[in-house]
This record gives C-alpha cells, sequence and structure tokens, in this order.
C-alpha cells in the first residue's frame, strides 16, 4: 500500500510539474509547447486516477485520486479547450 501511495502522488507530482511548465509556455506564447506540456500533463493526472481504480487504499482513491488529480485534471483540460488547439 505504502508504494503505491508513492506511485500515485509520484504521478500527481508529474502533473503539476508538466502543468507548470505549460503555464510558462504560454506566458511565453510558446503555444505548441505549451499545448505539448498540457497533453503531458493530461497522461499523468490520467495513470494517477487509474492508479486509484480498485484500490483498497482510500487515502489514494479519495485524498490523492479524488482530492486532487481528478480536479487538476479538470483545470488542464478546460484549458486546453479554451485554446481549441488553435494556438501555435
Amino acid at each position: 500500500t505504502g508504494q503505491a501511495r508513492y506511485r500515485a502522488q509520484t504521478l500527481e507530482g508529474l502533473g503539476n510539474a508538466f502543468t507548470g511548465r505549460g503555464y510558462f509556455n504560454e506566458i511565453q506564447q510558446s503555444y505548441t509547447q505549451m499545448l505539448d506540456d498540457y497533453q503531458q500533463a493530461l497522461d499523468y493526472y490520467d495513470q494517477c486516477i487509474a492508479q486509484g481504480q480498485g484500490s483498497p487504499d482510500e487515502v489514494i482513491r479519495n485524498d490523492i485520486v479524488s482530492g486532487r488529480c481528478v480536479p487538476s485534471r479538470a483545470d488542464v483540460q478546460e484549458i486546453i479547450d479554451s485554446f481549441d488547439g488553435g494556438q501555435g
């Protein structure tokens, strides 16, 4: 269980890191790189969410996945949708 938590937290952290990179590239108006970074963030959040599916660990399911990965993924998807892939 402890290793699964570390994995879920690592995937969340990678999603957060790529979200930050995406934001940085958005500020720099590097839209192609921004979208690539945000897509990578989505991938890590998806992996985090998958880690929680069927997990008996309530901390993974409730705190990490439902509390952080799911809302973070939704935020990044909203940003991507707002650009509609038309920039860059």
